[in-house]
């Protein structure tokens, strides 16, 4: 930890450390500072300030954020609130301690441990209760709202150290209560976990989720992709046209049920699935049931801590830190003394990429965690302008005759001051200009090279006087430090100064999935980019997304103030 670094303010929450970007939001662990002492931890999810320009993402975020607040249930995020600051659309939500349930296998994979299939079975029970509970949510008024995540993956299932499941990210859910509309033709979501019908881009429902989530079921158990091609095109025709392979034929000794059960969210057919959330969740907890050992969150919580133990320590640490600062600094009597007015121009001036600490893609946590900037909002705040009252001990009682008689002397003391400096100042001033108006002779050598032959030397001049308007740099610096200034002869006009520069055009790309774009190493964006400007000419930009591990490059040719709109799928 660095002492004296500042955060990032952002309202009343404190940013202070990066969880990761996704395609139109940045995500940060906070600080919520409350009164009476009281700081909770929270993930911030801003909204880009470019993309909120734009109509359409705007209201895309605006969507997710009125659905997050409508959602109540232990096994999705919790939503503390959605709100706007200085133009800066957020949603506020819990801070869970844990990992992606794609970076949990990932972990085993790499440790080589198989996840028993009870664990995978409990992990996908626990989020179908939470996708029940949004797949069946009713508007106040007892209107079914209709809602279809449409993004289930294993990227969006977030398991927790204590071993409770959660759904997050309804970015791209569709609701009745939603202002935007898909249109015609346009894909979203993972084609890896798409059911037929919405690949197809069809009219879609519940069951829909339930064909995802049995794709995440198959892959936790037989711990390798179901769907995979060289493109997503190719993903998508295997999806229409293949079969889908039983857990059976790949898993041997897997117990029919499970198999069954899973095979079923995996019909191609809508009719042939699972028909609701909670059916195909009882159908898990009836198979747990039947198991010498039924799988329970304490034993998820067990194959966390074993996966990620070192990692949670770590961070946690880090954190302890930091939240160490915090109660550090909000007993000093200079935080105290901050008014809320002067927190208020901190938060507006922060600068959003100062140092934070970043967790990394195993969130393990790397870089710094520096110092908390300021405490608790102090009691003062209430009345903007008045300080808290313990920063100043009561002033003891003074004699109002002898006041009135020191006021008096400051201010003839005062004046006697001015008076003799400003003489002083005058009798410089005249002397300074004397030392400029006198003729000196100058020698110019044949190579242009000017040399100043002596002068008497006039008195030095202790302080710097400015010069009247009129006068050149070069006077003023003669008359400073009592010599000529150097004669150069004038430069040559560049030969390029006048030629005209092109405007820049500007570059709009999607890749799916989600990608970094750089070029010749230098970092431009972060999929979606809107109107990224660059030079007119020809570009080649690398494209890759490291979660994924895929890399390409692809070129693109700008012209001068038009904009080029790009797509890419990423192979």
């Amino acid at each position: 930890m660095i002492d004296g670094t500042p955060t990032t303010a952002f309202g009343k929450y404190q940013l202070f450390a990066s969880l990761g970007r996704g395609g139109m939001a940045d995500v940060f662990l906070a600080v919520a500072r409350g009164q009476m002492g009281f700081h909770r931890l929270a993930v911030i999810k801003r909204l880009r300030q470019a993309l909120a320009e734009e109509a359409a993402f705007r209201n895309m975020f605006l969507d997710e954020a009125r659905l997050a607040a409508r959602l109540n249930h232990p096994n999705i995020v919790h939503t503390y609130e959605v709100g706007e600051h200085n133009g800066i659309y957020f949603i506020a939500m819990e801070y869970l301690e844990g990992q992606s349930l794609n970076k949990v296998l990932k972990e085993a994979l790499r440790r080589k441990d198989a996840l028993e299939p009870e664990i995978c079975v409990r992990i996908i029970a626990d989020a179908l209760a939470g996708l029940g509970h949004a797949h069946e949510l009713r508007d106040y008024d007892g209107r079914p709202l209709s809602i279809i995540h449409r993004d289930v993956s294993p990227h969006n299932i977030f398991v927790t150290y204590d071993g409770h499941t959660k759904l997050v990210d309804f970015g791209i859910a569709k609701a009745a209560l939603s202002s935007t509309e898909t249109e015609v033709g346009v894909l979203k979501g993972k084609v890896a976990y798409m059911s037929p019908e919405q690949a197809m881009g069809s009219r879609i429902d519940a069951r829909s989720d339930l064909f995802a989530m049995g794709i995440v079921l198959w892959e936790l158990i037989a711990r390798h992709r179901l769907m995979t091609g060289e493109s997503a095109a190719n993903t998508l025709h295997k999806l229409m046209n293949e079969p889908i392979p039983r857990l059976a034929s790949v898993v041997p000794g897997i117990d029919p049920v499970l198999d069954s059960i899973c095979a079923r969210a995996l019909e191609k057919e809508p009719a042939l699935r699972w028909q609701s959330a909670s059916e195909m969740r009882q159908a898990l907890e009836a198979w747990l049931a039947t198991r010498p050992r039924p799988s329970r969150q304490d034993d998820v919580g067990h194959t966390m801590q074993g996966l990620f133990g070192t990692v949670r320590d770590e961070v946690r640490r880090q954190i302890e830190r930091h939240m160490a600062g915090i109660s550090t600094t909000s007993g000093n009597t200079e935080v105290q003394g901050l008014t809320a007015e002067s927190l208020r121009r901190m938060q507006q001036s922060a600068d959003v990429s100062g140092q934070l600490l970043r967790l990394n893609g195993s969130g393990s946590g790397s870089g710094v965690v520096p110092s908390y900037g300021h405490g608790t909002l102090p009691p003062s705040s209430q009345y903007p302008g008045m300080p808290f009252p313990s920063q100043y001990p009561p002033p003891a009682p003074k004699s109002s005759a002898l006041a009135i008689v020191l006021a008096v002397g400051f201010f003839v003391l005062a004046a006697m001051l001015i008076v003799v400096f400003g003489l002083r100042d005058h009798r410089r001033f005249d002397e300074a200009r004397a030392a400029e108006q006198a003729p000196t002779p100058v020698a110019v050598s044949e190579n242009t090279s000017a040399t100043t032959a002596p002068a008497p030397t006039p008195t030095p001049v202790a302080t710097v006087v400015s010069a009247s308007p009129s006068t050149s740099p070069a006077s003023r610096a003669a008359a400073v430090h009592g010599g000529a200034a150097p004669k150069n002869p004038p430069a040559k006009p560049s030969a390029t100064a006048s030629a005209p520069t092109e405007d820049p055009g500007f570059l709009t790309i999607n890749v799916y999935p989600w990608a970094k774009i750089s070029e010749g190493g230098k970092p431009l964006c972060t999929t979606p980019c809107n109107k990224v400007p660059l030079p007119p000419g020809s570009h080649t930009l690398q494209v890759e997304n490291p979660d994924e591990g895929l890399k390409q490059t692809t070129t693109v040719v700008i012209k001068s103030g038009e904009t080029k709109t790009h797509s890419l799928a990423l192979k």
